[in-house]
């Protein structure tokens, strides 16, 4: 005979409330029907503020297709233990989720349990970043292939679709726009350090500098080729080995959807490091030899 299970020391809800991950139960619509504590802590907002909105609409935009395609398969019957998805707090910032759901016919529900795995993902990109910064310094042919490279290993660390080098030259004191991709315009000309900008104010400074809607909406950056219309826009000082500042490294925004905040300021100052030593180390290389054609003697 089975034993009969041990009465609970806590009542059920208040148990489900103490868990670090949260429980979501959607209905076959994809509204939310019910949210535990946790989903306050992960995702920012209170469960009134949730309940009966459509959970897609949270869903980072990039990820809705793939998080449409597992709901249809789970409602098919199949249980789904490692998704991943992101979604978009209530104060803008992007988190990893990791979910476990599974569909219950009978009472025409999701089931989910959301896990937090931001932390991981971000440690595991940063480490991918700075590999390929690495390698790039010595393997890349150019000093471009070596900024497409950067620039193509940030776009797994944070927003970074519009991204600029502006490399100091010491010889005129001007920064020159070594590479610069811009979904609205091309690179701005190169300019005296002094009267450059915002990308200039970090080489001055040798500080980061990350800027918001407020601030790009005044006068002067409407001015400045380098960072028009924008809506968020992120610097950091390129310091060399023997610390001096060689240039900066930027990112930008044009949406809502992608903005930058306290912790990514942190990751790119990191990795500004190792693009920094990256570009002295390519700069110290002797350029490629060229082979003798054929009879050259």
């Amino acid at each position: 005979m089975s034993q009969e299970r041990p009465p609970l020391p806590l009542p059920f809800e208040e148990i489900i409330d103490l868990l670090l991950d949260a429980v979501v139960i959607v209905d076959a619509e994809g509204r939310y029907v019910y949210v535990s504590a946790a989903y306050e802590r992960i995702f920012g907002y209170a469960p009134d503020e949730v309940i009966g909105k459509q959970m897609i609409h949270l869903v980072h935009p990039d990820d809705r297709e793939k998080t449409l395609a597992a709901v249809g398969e789970i409602m098919a019957g199949k249980d789904k233990t490692t998704l991943e998805n992101r979604y978009i707090r209530k104060d803008g910032e992007v988190v990893h989720i990791m979910w476990s759901a599974r569909w219950v016919p009978e009472h025409g529900v999701r089931v989910a349990v959301a896990r937090d795995i931001s932390a991981r993902v971000r440690a595991e990109a940063t480490q991918a970043v700075v590999y390929a910064i690495s390698e790039a310094a010595h393997n890349a042919h150019s000093l471009e292939a070596l900024y497409r490279t950067i620039h193509h290993a940030l776009g797994g660390l944070l927003p970074a679709g519009n991204c600029s080098l502006a490399l100091l030259d010491p010889a005129d004191d001007t920064l020159q726009f070594a590479y610069h991709v811009d979904e609205r315009g091309g690179a701005p000309a190169p300019r005296p350090v002094a009267g450059s900008g915002y990308a200039g104010e970090v080489v001055r400074s040798g500080r980061s500098l990350v800027l918001g809607p407020s601030r790009l909406a005044a006068p002067e950056a409407a001015n400045d080729d380098e960072i028009r219309g924008a809506r968020y826009w992120l610097g950091v000082p390129l310091k060399g080995a023997r610390g001096g500042v060689i240039g900066a490294l930027a990112v930008k925004s044009y949406s809502e959807e992608a903005r930058f905040n306290a912790r990514d300021v942190l990751l790119l100052n990191y990795v500004s490091t190792q693009v920094a030593n990256a570009i002295e180390r390519r700069r110290r290389r002797p350029p490629p030899r060229r082979r003798s054609g054929a009879g050259a003697g």
